[in-house]
């Protein structure tokens, strides 16, 4: 072994020369490295010449030809001392610090016969240290020559012939006047570093850099011969590379190959764990030689084929060597000598070495490898892959103790597959694109800059890579289909592999065919790399066994090309799971073909048994044994692509080979497949086997070989006779056995036999059999659960715990484990009676007694302990504490998914079950997508769990379905969600049918759950009748168990409750939802934390039903309950209930606008929004949908207070993001949108913007339309909703004939669904009656007007009888409109009297809600009034109106802009009836009675009113006022309307007092025509074209005409905007003008679609279209969506251009909210420092975040990393974004202090690996102008960092 080279230079500075060795560079290269070295030459400096120079620069020269690479110094130097690396080491693996290269130079020019010496230099206070070669070019060489440094070493500066050295050191190449050269022999790492540069820096280090020490090497080692050998052999080769160069004649195929590297590693999660785990130092390693403590650790790798174990091993080798590690694969099956093992061990630098295929390796040679290099003193990392660790890895764990070797840091990694796609979406994509760009530059010489990324790409790494490979070699339009199966990707892969070996001049006339069958059977075999070998296998196939020679001439061209690879031991195709889908094709379609070619038993060998078998013999029936085992494993792994298949030939192979049971046994054992049911018929049939060895073999509830078990025991039990001893014990062993095969039944009854024997054993001989009898009876508590017969279940269980407490306590070692594991089985029964509190108390004991447990034996306990933390997550979720739940569940799942990483088939079932707990947990507190990603992990599990073993694992699968649909639905996937629930109900109901008292329970979950997704759907009825189902069936559940199931009854209740109203059943809705409240108020009352959410969302779901049927004073006090109980939770827990809160805030909000409280109303919704807009932000696709139902809510809330230009904005939000949805998810989110629609057309008609109304209505309806035709149920009432109010805007704009064709198919479409569904439908069908006597009315169809009317009021009248408070507001509405009708017909005397019954109704209803009601019988007091009057009642009219007045002035007062329009009118009604009876001034009083408690717009508005109703002569003072009331600051909605009422005015009466305001007088009709056209333009060409062509030039009386006609038009903020624009271009003129209106539209255009394509997963490919400087490229018609392109020069401009950039982001930032706006600056300012891609590979997720940091990090683009931290903040706590933080920290120049917190902080995470990354990049950005000078700080700390320790 090499000695430890430690160079202390301060305590022994010469002992560095013990380093420097003469001879041994020569003797350590190769001959052809070594030519061109330089010898001694006896003049090399004589007569007063020299030749030192050039000879010093042919060493450096050849040294930079060797192509060492620069590392950091080795983590375990020491302050003051350095480990060096032998010289022999530097040679070997070519890596090297400055002082390593220095020593090895030193070694050269000794051999040269130069003399030269070490000096080491500092800076920054020591911080830097460097070191050089000084060399004097006037002194040779030689043993025995003078000495420079007679102590050997100097600390000062030394100075020749008493000159100061800097003056004699040659500053460059052509210096001729310097004696010596100081060389930087680190340059000879550099690509661009050469002699020059080398000479250059050298000087520099000895005139700016502090010295050090300088050993005198030449003198040391003149005075001292070196008589030290190097090293023999060439340690170099005992490790293959990590990765391999592809050789010249590669094949395609071998593009794929791992260990080739030519796809550029994808970093990943399970990486970053590895690096960790090898650069962590562990603390309690064993101590080593010379008192120093071994550092040894191993890590085994698994994964399935493809999944990328090779490539991740590989990568770390690669990252390990960059910082000098010595790294490498292992052979795995070959023999590893005794010498190649003690060479690894003498290597000094630090070691990696993989053994990949591990659970392939010869029995023993893990155990040897740990064994040779468990006393090195540098650390020694081995990695070991497989697919799965369980047998060798338990084999090779038990020889390592017994050797006496510890292996405390090991780490098991298993590669997540599917897993990380559902963390990081993008990562295959990234995948995808750089393979398929390094596949076509090795095979066509082309770099491909754009590659499209195909939807589907796979599960795996493989798939990825395969499709990529068949988009460069096959037919790349195939690789961008959606590949519909991963078996049709094979078949491509292998259509072009088969189509090059049919090439081959050599094999002839072979088929394809018979290429195939011979590819598929060695790909089973896998015979060894031997000619010989492999054409022994191919004789055994019919069409080979004859032909001899074309057969061997075929083995030899398989072994040689077809099927080479280096790097393996076996023949086969590759990539295995290809080979695995050719195996299934061929012997599935020819079944008898594997009779032929599976190997006869090795033990019958002819000769075997002979004491002197010849070696050939022993070696045939080694290597059929090999074969043999070979196919067992092949066959299990092909089981995942086509499992029937596989299982029918597993079965034939048993059949036919019945000696292949120990090997698929030991198979099953550790990997299941179809090995486990054929073996269980091989049993079956009667064969001879040895039974006890199965039985014992396998362990009870092992998921695969359940069936196999309990056949054996079955043979076994009936065959013996039998003590009673043992029959208990077979009993019991045998109600397990059937347990788990779902045997329920049987097992309880086998169950309770054995119970009664151990019963009786235990009374006669209790210390013997108490622990039998309590085991029986914890076996017991569980069978007789499993029936439901919970009641019974928890007496047996307490009476096992009491058992089990005794024995516990009178012998803890021996029966702790049975007491917690009872503890255990306790809680659940429990839990199963609803008693929650002591379950959780029982579960918290047994988690601390298995806890005690697995510290003291981690192996034996761990599982015990991850199944009690499931337990207690789940108790501690039934009693509310969710937030502990949560952090319990992960710890079940980090102990379950190690533990599934070892033994897969053991404990994936319960890896499932954690996994559906932690979902569950997860969405408990609002981590919605990270539950969907877990659900649906554990679907996939069980999945393949319940088709291996379907009565064992079918309810398992349909649990997992039932809450993935869930998790489903919470997200928008509704669809999926209804398909998932469905099948999860299939399933319940067949179990239970067969085991109802098991399985109801569960049946009537899913039931519950169906209906809801049913409901989402549309499928009302369906959804009604499924949840009557549930209910009827959870009844019968609570009425026997009330604990147990009431809160689950009190579920479905509010669930029915739901589907009832749905349909119209209000009324029953209403009971229903009572009892459901009733329930829970109970169960939150005895338990809060447990059940309060549940009776909020009770209250909740009350107050909606309570509010339709009039009921609102109750529903209102019910909705602030509720709001009040989700307050209070939310505070507690705001992730868990933040989203309820929202909700029943905007439940609440609807409450209070019912009963008039509309103020209030408002606060309460945007309080809503709020919070989902804070959820949506930090959650779109959960919470964008719940954003915009809340902000179509505020839109109604705000113009219900007259807010109706906000109340526009907030509607088109909401339809904007319905929109952004319904694109992404037309099925979910298309009704929204259209409802959305619906809404903002009410509202644009309230602004009167009738003719946008009109569009936005059609769409509205045409939406619906397409729902209805596709799902008459769920639409056909939304489409009759979205007619109506079509018909309505129809009418505003005139169109009055199509606005009652509308209407009459409105009410055609309700009077269908009442007839189907009266009490739903009826009211909707009077609602659109009403509307259509209206439409009738305007067109002049007085008298069907009047039919229809009174038909609206006998169906209200009908409703209001039946629930007065529901309909009465109804009725009311239809009485007023009915007298009116009547009244237009001349029915006055009856128009009167249905008159005067509106205004007593809603007189009834203000009194009881004023602020709801009291608008409504001020306009009916108004029509009262008019109806009186037109009788002659002029008193009674007259006190009508006042009353009217009165009301309305109140209201007014309140709540201007929503009801000044109202006082003028009633005013005006008021002045008529004043005027009737004689009361004149009265009349002209009244109008300005209060004036003085209104705003300036509405004291305007009511003086107008008077001016137009007076005719005495005054109305031109009264006009005059009211101009200049509204001259003044209001609201511009208020403001507008009567400014333009005050000009018309003052035009009529002809006003032209000089004193009125610009906008009074103003001839506005000149310009109205031209500003009408302003309104209607609505694209850019348009207004462009309307400038250009109507104010291209004007003067400054039409810039001034048109500057008041926007005051007059205050409330239009287009016409101000085209003020603005005429202005700007009386100043700027036209061009400029409309280039720049250009310009900004084209910047609103790419900020509206960049958004769009933002939030649907295209923005990378849009900044890649929209930031090209190929104008023509933003000419995309599919994106830019304006269909009026301009071929100018703004409209080329795109995001590559500055100004647009600039343009778009201010538009963003004007119209997002900030945290959105800076998001996407973040993104763009990204891809302009790096590329589109990688900005939105960090935008998508933090996995997606820190590999571009790496990449960055690497690259040492520090700019683009900071700017990282913007687009994904997140990602900051990660190891990568913490250095990025720390590098912005620096950009930001703050304070040291807080730099150094920083770094520190950085630094917990960072290995050697990622401090010599930023080293690099620290070091190139010092280098530059623009670097932040606290940079130097930082690499002085990174070269002060030393190893972590664990």
């Amino acid at each position: 072994m090499n000695e430890r080279n430690l160079w202390d230079s301060v305590k022994h500075p010469t002992g560095l020369v013990d380093m420097v060795h003469v001879g041994w560079v020569q003797r350590l290269l190769r001959s052809a490295d070594w030519m061109g070295f330089p010898g001694p030459e006896p003049d090399l400096v004589a007569h007063g010449q020299t030749r030192v120079g050039p000879h010093a620069r042919r060493i450096f020269e050849k040294f930079a030809e060797l192509g060492i690479e620069y590392v950091t110094e080795p983590t375990d130097s020491e302050p003051g001392a350095q480990r060096i690396r032998p010289v022999n080491e530097v040679l070997a693996f070519r890596k090297a610090t400055c002082i390593d290269l220095c020593v090895a130079f030193c070694c050269a020019a000794l051999d040269a016969g130069i003399y030269p010496l070490i000096l080491t230099v500092t800076a920054d206070g020591g911080q830097r240290r460097h070191a050089i070669v000084l060399v004097p070019m006037e002194r040779q060489w030689v043993i025995g020559c003078d000495v420079l440094i007679d102590e050997g070493f100097s600390r000062e500066s030394m100075l020749p012939n008493r000159e100061d050295l800097r003056a004699l050191v040659v500053g460059s190449a052509d210096d001729p006047g310097g004696t010596w050269l100081a060389i930087d022999v680190q340059q000879v790492t550099e690509s661009d570093g050469n002699w020059k540069t080398a000479l250059f820096l050298g000087a520099e280090y000895v005139h700016d850099w502090e010295w050090d020490v300088c050993v005198d090497v030449g003198g040391l080692r003149s005075r001292t011969p070196d008589r030290v050998l190097p090293p023999g052999g060439h340690i170099e080769r005992v490790l293959a590379p990590a990765y391999a160069e592809l050789p010249e004649d590669f094949t395609p195929l071998q593009l794929i190959k791992a260990r080739h590297g030519v796809v550029p590693y994808q970093q990943r999660a399970e990486m970053r764990q590895l690096r960790a785990w090898a650069m962590t130092v562990p603390s309690d390693s064993r101590t080593g030689r010379n008192g120093r403590n071994a550092d040894i650790s191993v890590a085994v790798v698994t994964g399935a084929g493809g999944s990328g174990k090779t490539r991740m091993a590989a990568q770390l080798c690669h990252d390990l060597s960059t910082i000098g590690w010595y790294t490498g694969f292992l052979p795995s099956t070959t023999e590893v000598t005794d010498e190649e093992l003690a060479a690894l061990a003498a290597v000094t630098t630090e070691l990696l070495v993989v053994v990949d295929y591990a659970e392939e390796a010869r029995r023993g040679l893990i155990a040897r490898v740990v064994r040779a290099l468990r006393a090195r003193e540098s650390a020694t990392r081995i990695v070991l892959t497989a697919r799965g660790a369980k047998t060798w890895w338990e084999e090779f764990y038990e020889e390592a103790e017994q050797d006496g070797t510890v292996l405390r840091n090991t780490l098991p990694l298993s590669i997540r597959g599917k897993q990380e796609v559902e963390a990081d979406p993008r990562f295959f994509g990234r995948m995808y694109r750089r393979a398929v760009q390094r596949f076509s530059y090795d095979l066509n010489g082309v770099v491909l800059t754009d590659v499209e990324v195909p939807e589907g790409l796979g599960d795996t790494a493989l798939d990825v890579v395969l499709r990529a490979w068949l988009a460069v070699c096959g037919d790349n339009d195939g690789a961008q289909e959606a590949m519909p199966t991963r078996e049709e990707l094979y078949d491509k892969v292998l259509s072009i592999e088969f189509a090059r070996w049919h090439k081959e001049p050599k094999l002839g006339d072979i088929s394809r065919d018979q290429l195939r069958r011979a590819a598929a059977t060695l790909s089973l075999l896998a015979p060894s790399q031997d000619e010989d070998t492999v054409d022994d296998v191919l004789s055994r196939l019919p069409e080979w066994s004859q032909e001899h020679l074309l057969r061997s001439r075929f083995a030899e061209l398989l072994v040689q090309s077809l099927l080479r690879d280096d790097g393996a031991e076996a023949v086969s195709l590759r990539p295995d799971p290809v080979a695995e889908h050719l195996i299934l094709e061929v012997f599935g379609k020819n079944p008898g073909l594997l009779d032929r070619v599976l190997p006869q038993d090795p033990a019958q060998v002819p000769g075997l048994d002979d004491p002197d078998a010849e070696d050939s013999v022993v070696t045939r029936a080694l290597e059929m044994g090999q074969q043999v085992r070979n196919a067992c494993v092949t066959l299990t792994r092909a089981s995942s692509l086509d499992r029937e298949v596989a299982l029918r030939l597993a079965r034939r192979a048993l059949r036919e080979r019945p000696f292949l049971w120990k090997e698929a046994l030991d198979v099953a054992l550790t990997q299941g497949g179809p090995l486990a049911p054929a073996l269980e018929a091989l049993i079956e049939s009667g064969a001879t086997l040895p039974l006890g060895e199965i039985d014992d073999a396998i362990p009870v509830g092992h998921p695969a070989l359940a069936g196999a078990a309990l056949a054996a025991t079955r043979r076994l039990a009936t065959s013996a006779e039998r003590s009673p001893e043992q029959q208990a014990h077979w009993a019991n062993n045998l109600s397990i056995r059937l347990s788990d095969v779902g045997e329920r039944k049987a097992a309880l009854v086998v169950a309770r036999e054995a119970v009664e024997l151990y019963r009786g054993l235990a009374e006669a001989s209790p210390a013997a059999y108490a622990p039998d009898l309590a085991g029986s009876l914890n076996n017991l508590a569980n069978r007789l659960s499993e029936v439901g017969e919970c009641g019974e279940a928890l007496v047996v269980a307490r009476e096992a715990v009491e058992l089990r407490r005794v024995l516990a306590e009178a012998s803890p070692q021996a029966y702790t484990s049975d007491l917690a594991g009872s503890l255990n089985n306790l809680a659940i029964r429990l839990s199963a009676v609803g008693e929650r509190g002591e379950a959780l108390v029982v579960a918290r004991e047994a988690v601390e007694l298995y806890r005690g447990l697995a510290e003291a034996s981690p192996q034996a306990y761990t599982p015990d302990l991850a199944r009690s933390l499931n337990n207690l997550a789940n108790r501690l979720s039934e009693v509310g504490e969710r937030g502990e739940a949560l952090v319990v569940a992960r710890e079940a799942v980090e102990l379950y998914r190690g533990l599934a990483e070892a033994s897969p088939q053991a404990y994936t079932p319960d890896l499932a079950r954690s996994l559906n707990n932690l979902a569950n947990r997860l969405s408990e507190v609002g981590e919605r997508g990270e539950a969907l990603v877990v659900a649906r992990e554990a679907v996939e599990l069980r999945r393949v769990l319940a088709e291996a073993s379907p009565q064992a694992y079918t309810s398992d699968l349909a649990g997992s379905l039932n809450n993935l649909a869930i998790r489903l639905s919470a997200v928008g996937e509704r669809g999926e969600a209804l398909v998932v629930a469905r099948e999860a109900v299939e399933l319940y109901r067949g179990l239970a049918e067969a085991s109802p008292q098991a399985y109801m329970p569960d049946l009537a979950m899913s039931l519950n759950n169906l209906s809801n997704r049913l409901s989402a759907v549309g499928e009302r009825g369906e959804a009604l009748r499924v949840a009557r189902e549930a209910v009827e069936l959870r009844r019968v559940l609570a009425e026997a168990s009330p604990q147990a199931y009431t809160s689950d009854l009190a579920g479905s209740l509010n669930n029915l409750s739901a589907f009832l109203s749905e349909v119209g059943e209000r009324g029953e809705a209403l009971v229903v939802a009572r009892e459901a409240v009733e329930l829970r108020r109970v169960l939150a009352e005895a338990s809060p934390q447990a059940y309060t959410s549940d009776l909020a969302g009770s209250l909740n779901n009350l107050s909606a039903f309570l509010s339709e049927v009039g009921e609102r004073g109750e529903a209102l006090v019910v909705a602030r309950e509720a709001v009040e109980l989700y307050r209070g939770l939310a505070e507690a827990s705001p992730q868990a209930y933040m989203p309820d809160l929202a909700m029943s805030l905007n439940n609440l909000a609807n409450r209070l606008s019912a009963v008039g409280e509309r103020g209030e109303a408002l606060v309460v919704a945007r309080e809503a929004v709020e919070l989902y807009r804070g959820l949506a932000e930090a959650s779109p696709q959960a919470y964008m949908p719940d954003l915009a139902m809340s902000l179509n809510n505020l839109a109604n809330r705000l113009s219900a207070v007259g807010e109706r230009g906000e109340a526009l904005r907030v509607a088109r939000e909401a339809v904007e993001l319905r929109r952004v949805l319904a694109e992404a998810s037309p099925q979910a989110y298309t009704s929204d949108l259209a409802g959305s629609l619906n809404n903002l057309a009410i509202r644009l008609s309230a602004v009167g913007e009738r003719g946008e109304a009109l569009v936005v209505a059609r769409e509205a309806v045409e939406l619906y339309r397409g729902l209805a035709e596709a799902s008459p149920q769920a639409y056909t009432p939304d489409l009759a909703r979205s007619l109506n109010n079509l018909a309505n805007r129809l009418s505003e704009v005139g169109e009055r004939g199509e606005a009652l064709v509308v209407a009459r198919e409105a009410v055609e479409l309700y009077r269908g669904l009442a007839e189907a569904s009266p009490q739903a439908y009826m009211p909707d069908l009077a609602m659109s009656l009403n509307n259509l006597a209206n439409r009738l009315s305007a067109v002049g169809e007085r008298g069907e007007a009047l039919r229809v009317a009174r038909e609206a009021v006998e169906l209200r009248r009908v409703l209001a009888e039946a629930s007065p408070q529901a309909y009465t507001p109804d009725l009311a509405m239809s009485l007023n409109n009915l007298s009116n009708r009547l009244s237009a017909v001349g029915e006055r005397g009856e128009a009167l009297r249905v008159a005067r019954e509106a205004v007593e109704l809603y007189r009834r209803l203000a009194e009881a809600s004023p602020q709801a009601y009291t608008p409504n019988l001020a306009a009916s007091l108004n029509n009262l009034a008019n109806r009186l009057s037109a009788l002659g009642e002029r008193n009674e009219a007259l006190e009508a109106a006042r009353e009217a007045v009165e009301l309305y002035r109140a209201l007014a007062e309140d709540s201007p802009q929503a009801y000044a329009p109202n006082l003028a009118l009633s005013l005006t009604n008021l002045a008529n009836r004043l005027l009737e009876v004689g009361k004149r001034n009265e009349a002209l009083e009244t109008f300005v009675e209060g004036f003085d408690g209104f705003s300036p717009a509405v004291r305007a508005r009511l003086l107008l009113a008077r001016a137009t109703w007076r005719d005495d002569g005054g109305e031109a003072g009264d006009v005059v006022v009211a101009a200049r009331e509204a001259d003044s600051t209001d609201a511009p909605a208020l403001l507008g309307p009567v400014r333009r009422m005050i000009a018309r005015a003052i035009t009529d009466v002809g006003i032209s007092d000089t004193g009125l305001p610009r906008w009074a007088t103003v001839d506005a009709e000149s310009a109205t025509s031209r500003i009408e056209v302003w309104l209607e333009c609505s694209d850019l060409a348009q207004r462009v074209a309307f400038l250009e062509a109507q104010w291209s030039s004007p003067s400054a009386s039409e810039k001034e005409r048109l500057a008041a006609i926007a005051e007059l038009y205050v409330d239009l903020p287009p016409v101000a905007a085209l003020a603005a624009l005429v202005e700007r271009i009386a100043d700027e003129g036209i061009q400029a003008v409309t280039t720049d209106l250009r310009t900004h539209h084209r910047a609103q255009l790419l900020a509206r679609d960049w958004r769009e394509a933002h939030l649907n997963g295209r923005g990378a490919s849009f900044l890649r279209e929209y930031m090209r400087d190929n104008p023509d490229a933003s000419r995309n018609e599919g994106q830019i969506s304006e269909g009026d392109k301009q071929e100018s020069e703004e409209w080329d401009k795109d995001l590559g251009d500055p100004d647009m950039r600039t343009r778009v982001l201010q538009v963003l930032a004007a119209t997002l909210s900030e945290s959105e706006a800076v998001g996407m600056m973040s993104v763009l300012a990204l891809a302009e420092l790096a590329d589109p891609g990688t900005a939105y590979d960090a935008h998508g997720s933090d996995e997606g975040a820190e590999d571009v940091l790496r990449e960055l990090l690497e690259a040492r683009n520090w700019r683009a990393m900071v700017t990282v931290l913007g687009v994904r903040p997140s990602v900051s706590e990660s190891t990568y974004g913490r250095i990025a933080l720390l590098l912005s920290a620096a950009v930001n120049d703050e304070p040291v202090e807080r730099l150094r917190e920083l770094y520190d902080y950085a630094n917990e995470e960072m290995d050697a690996i990622h401090r010599r990354h930023l080293q690099t990049l620290l070091d190139k950005a010092l280098g530059t102008d623009q670097c932040p000078p606290a940079f130097a700080d930082i690499l002085s700390w990174t070269r002060n960092s030393g190893p972590r320790q664990q």
